[in-house]
């Protein structure tokens, strides 16, 4: 009876006992049939910037670890790569475009997500994905795509043999990443987990809404342990459980941006360095990207399990799966001069009497200007004064009378 009851365990294990499989041969986690409830949400928008002026079919977004924005841009022909800063202090210009990757004309870009030393690229219709090297995105110059193939491996790049999109499916929508596996839609109801070094699809997980498939997925985006995901065509934003495919909350951006035909909003970022509750949010052709703030643990769901942190230790930090605190750094002694040997203890005590000898007196400090030649004056006339009265005294001569009446001269000193 536990059992039954427990209906995430049940949901897991259901491909396991019934033999669902995906039209890949997966493991299929079935979507919710069941009614449920969804969490309506109402996020602070609180600031906003403009994005760089030139034109972007927006189809993936992320935040990279120095808080630079990376973009894929989309269509035929006109499909790119872009990375640029946001001034956090001002939005009064476009953002500039710190630089640029381009790709061949025949891709048209969709999702984007890090994983690692690589980046990856979702393709619309060519069944493929690019890997691409974060250390050249992150350079101040442009790079380029690195394609690369090896017999009998798909590594990178287009290879025309390699279909890991479903047979029902021939498009390639929205890319995220736990850290350790990627998750793709393909604009239907499920989510399916790849591996990132081989994109063999690990399980796919079918995505239901109040009992209904959810269908129209388009740009995701993690925030452990949840994905967020854009619905094509609306203003309605969805957080996801990856792992049963059920939506738990909600929030809606209608009147946030005067936006009609293909310019949808679709681009969801979020990096816990640059806030903790804090999402952008932009769309197809926007100018400009807006900041979301949520309350608690609005933006990622439930607090991230210790298997879960165990099945990957790469898991991004979120409220939901905070960061280690950091160690207080101990501080390190300083050692003693070289030259000088280690002072007693002892020894350090002076008294008075030793602080007076070793100490000089200073002398009075000495009068200036006026002061000074009157001071002068005054003590050459003290010494004159004095030389004339000795000279006065040494050369004078008293005269007394001896008791014999004999006239003595006596030299007075």
């Amino acid at each position: 009876m536990l059992f039954l009851n427990n209906i995430f365990t049940l949901q897991l294990l259901l491909p396991l006992v019934s033999g669902l499989t995906s039209p890949q041969g997966s493991p299929l986690v079935q979507g919710n049939t069941k009614r449920q409830d969804i969490i309506q949400l109402s996020p602070n928008q609180n600031f906003q910037w403009l994005r760089p002026s030139r034109k972007c079919f927006t189809q993936g977004i992320y935040i990279e670890t120095d808080l630079s924005i990376v973009e894929t841009c989309g269509l035929y022909d006109e499909s790119y790569i872009r990375r640029y800063v946001l001034d956090k202090e001002t939005a009064k210009h476009p953002a500039k475009t710190k630089n640029t990757i381009a790709v061949d004309s025949k891709y048209f870009l969709e999702g984007i997500a890090p994983v690692g030393d690589n980046f990856y690229t979702l393709t619309w219709r060519e069944k493929a994905v690019l890997q691409h090297k974060r250390p050249t995105l992150l350079e101040e110059e442009n790079g380029d795509v690195d394609v690369l193939e090896a017999s009998g491996k798909y590594l990178a790049g287009p290879r025309p043999d390699v279909q890991w999109f479903p047979s029902e499916s021939q498009e390639g929508w929205g890319l995220t990443t736990d850290g350790c596996k990627l998750y793709v839609n393909t604009g239907k109801n499920f989510i399916a987990h790849l591996d990132p070094e081989t994109l063999e699809e690990i399980i796919r997980v079918e995505v239901s809404i109040d009992g209904r498939p959810l269908n129209k997925i388009n740009d995701m985006m993690y925030i452990a342990p949840s994905i967020w995901a854009n619905v094509w065509y609306t203003d309605d934003i969805y957080r996801i459980d990856p792992e049963t495919g059920i939506v738990e909350a909600h929030f809606s951006i209608k009147g946030l941006y005067n936006w009609s035909g293909d310019a949808t909003p679709n681009g969801i970022a979020y990096s816990y360095e640059w806030g903790p509750n804090d999402m952008l949010i932009t769309g197809k052709l926007w100018n400009t990207i807006f900041n979301y703030q949520f309350k608690d643990l609005e933006i990622c769901g439930r607090m991230v399990t210790a298997d879960e942190k165990d099945s990957c230790p790469q898991m991004p930090p979120s409220p939901c799966n905070p960061p280690a605190p950091k160690a207080p750094e101990t501080p390190i002694p300083e050692a003693p001069p070289a030259d000088k040997p280690p002072v007693d203890e002892e020894e350090t005590h002076i008294n008075d009497e030793q602080l007076e000898q070793e100490i000089p007196k200073q002398s009075e400090p000495k009068p200036e200007g006026s002061s000074y030649i009157m001071y002068m004056f005054g003590c050459i006339f003290i010494v004159f004064v004095l030389f004339a009265l000795c000279a006065y005294k040494c050369g004078t001569k008293h005269y007394v009378q001896s008791d014999d009446d004999e006239d003595r001269t006596v030299e007075l000193t």
